[in-house]
């Protein structure tokens, strides 16, 4: 069914003009508001200039958001997108009433991530680029060596055959087709000839667990173990579990399906075993017997012995001391394979050597107890007497609860390995006694022990030690002194030479002499320099007091460390008898008091 309507004219009319009035306020405010971008599609960041085509002076824009949001309007032509998307631009005029005029979906941009790729070398001086992503519409390639440069898709591969080994600059750049982004990356590479195994350095055998292969190799190359791949810029150490006869080989190769591989290195495995004074040594033969030359064994880092057989016995050892040893080889491939390390101590059970150069002397109020240093001992004992002593040092031992007896030593000691030495032989100072006789000082002093072809040699020493006289005895055991010796107190001790650099001393025993003083029963003050004073005459006089009476009991004279000139108020005294008191002071401090008569004679 149609529908037939009819209007009155007039009311057609009025409907036209309206119409017009309609499309032409359209048509004004599209020359009130217009806008054009330079470009409308650009890489992030990307910058958006505008030119105001309108007639509206001064809009603002709101490049980010919707028309409504007042908050985001600016007043600037420009803005500056940093995240890619599609974005509507609106423009605003009026003051009290806000036009808007809106271009939607106006402005494209995109994001300009760098682009990734990878390069492989391969043997014959190709490189191989390939793209590892599928960002960009197109990828475009600058081998670096003034060839044309190569344009492929995202997720693809190239190879470029290079003239010669230099290394090279990569750029990749990614393209949009409807935009150029500044987004280039660079890579350099080596173009090599010829594939190289990786490097082998050494190889450790790790308590038969792991092979440790210290490899040198280059960062533009793969590698690959028999057992496994991996990568190497410089050195590298590599682990591969074994049995104790496990072998292992590495290669280099490329993408290109290339590949060098390495010779053979090995492990294998040292035993040991500490028997009496021995430490075996027995390893396995290397499994690669071609390439080897020979063993060298090595104990605490240091090259023992080189050998050709796969067993050694190290007898330079000493009883309770750890040692490690390992087996390295050499190779005629120039590495070298290092077996596992072994530690053990060395045990004996021999009995320790006696102690020898055993010395025993007197030392101040002690008696120092002296041998050739032990080094393995643990445990020494001192046998005097009936008892038995003990010391940590290993050369000496002193002792000082000593008496007025003949002592003797002997030395026994426990190695390190729990072994009892002998007893040493046995060893006795001199004990030196001395005693006043009518005829002298008489001396005796027991045989020393410990040496033969002894000799005796006596000292007078004084307080400080220094010697005032000696006297060489030979084998004699005793000496008479009936000799003056000019000191009041001294020493005397016995010296044992007992193997011509080493002595063994005696106790030191003290002496003292009485001081010798008389007085001379006249002389004669006449000044002609023989007896002109009357003074103490003797020995270890330290200085004296004298007093002189006449006969009448009337004081003479009186005077400390002078003497008596005979004269009595500075004149000659008569001739005749006077009486003197005289107090004398030794030089040990002891008083002694003398008086009697002199006579001044002409």
């Amino acid at each position: 069914m149609v529908w037939a309507v009819s209007f009155p004219q007039h009311i057609m009319r009025v409907l036209f003009f309206s119409i017009l009035l309609l499309l032409s306020w359209s048509i004004q405010a599209q020359q009130k508001q217009c806008f054009e971008a330079i470009e409308t599609v650009g890489c992030a960041p990307f910058t958006v200039r505008l030119t105001n085509c309108g007639e509206s002076k001064n809009p603002i824009y709101i490049f980010d958001g919707e028309a409504n949001d007042l908050s985001k309007a600016i007043q600037d032509t420009f803005f500056t997108y940093t995240e890619a998307g599609i974005y509507d631009i609106h423009q605003l005029v009026g003051t009290t009433t806000i036009e808007t005029f809106t271009k939607t979906q106006y402005i494209r941009v995109v994001d300009n991530p760098t682009p990734a790729f990878e390069t492989y070398s391969c043997e014959g001086r190709k490189v191989t680029v390939e793209i590892t992503e599928n960002y960009y519409d197109e990828y475009i390639i600058d081998f670096g060596d003034g060839s044309e440069n190569v344009t492929i898709e995202g997720n693809s591969s190239h190879t470029h055959t290079y003239s010669d080994t230099l290394i090279k600059t990569i750029t990749v750049r990614g393209n949009y087709e409807e935009v150029i982004c500044d987004n280039s990356v660079s890579k350099e590479v080596l173009p090599i000839t010829k594939l190289i195994a990786p490097t082998i350095l050494f190889a450790k055998n790790n308590d038969n667990q792991t092979l440790e292969t210290e490899l040198f190799g280059v960062s533009y190359l793969s590698y690959a173990s028999s057992i496994d791949s991996f990568s190497l810029d410089g050195s590298f150490t590599h682990i591969t579990p074994i049995d104790s006869r496990e072998c292992v080989y590495f290669s280099g190769y490329d993408v290109c399906g290339n590949q060098d591989i390495s010779d053979s290195i090995c492990a294998f495995s040292l035993e040991s075993e500490s028997i009496n004074n021995e430490i075996k040594l027995t390893w396995d033969d290397y499994p690669q017997s071609k390439n080897l030359i020979n063993y060298e064994v090595y104990r605490d880092g240091e090259k023992l012995a080189e050998t050709n057989t796969t067993s050694f016995v190290d007898t330079e050892i000493s009883c309770g001391t750890n040692y490690n040893y390992e087996i390295r080889t050499i190779l005629t491939t120039g590495f070298y394979s290092i077996s596992n390390s072994t530690s053990l101590q060395a045990i004996s059970t021999d009995t320790p050597p006696q102690v020898t150069n055993l010395i025993s002397t007197y030392q101040d109020n002690s008696i120092l107890v002296s041998w050739d240093t032990l080094k393995t001992a643990e445990t020494i004992r001192i046998h005097q007497q009936e008892s038995i002593l003990t010391t940590e040092d290993k050369s000496q031992f002193l002792d000082n609860n000593i008496t007025n007896t003949i002592s003797c030593y002997k030395i026994s000691y426990t190695d390190i390995c729990g072994n009892l030495s002998d007893t040493s032989s046995q060893t006795c100072p001199s004990l030196l006694t001395k005693s006043v006789t009518s005829e002298g000082i008489e001396l005796i002093w027991n045989p020393y022990i410990g040496t033969e072809n002894i000799n005796y040699t006596l000292y007078w020493l004084d307080e400080e030690g220094s010697i005032l006289k000696s006297n060489e005895l030979s084998t004699e055991t005793s000496f008479l002194d009936n000799e003056w010796i000019d000191s009041q107190e001294y020493f005397y001790q016995i010296a044992v030479d007992v193997n011509d650099q080493e002595f063994s001393y005696s106790n030191l025993v003290k002496h003292r002499q009485n001081s010798r003083v008389y007085f001379p029963t006249a002389f004669s003050p006449n000044n002609n320099g023989e007896n002109d004073v009357f003074r103490p005459i003797g020995s270890f006089i330290q200085t004296y007091t004298i007093t002189i009476y006449n006969q009448e009991g009337t004081l003479i004279y009186q005077g400390t460390d002078e003497g008596w000139d005979g004269k009595y108020k500075q004149k000659l005294a008569p001739i005749g008898v006077y009486v003197y008191f005289a107090e004398i002071l030794d030089e040990e401090n002891q008083k002694i008091q003398k008086q009697g008569t002199i006579t001044i004679v002409p």
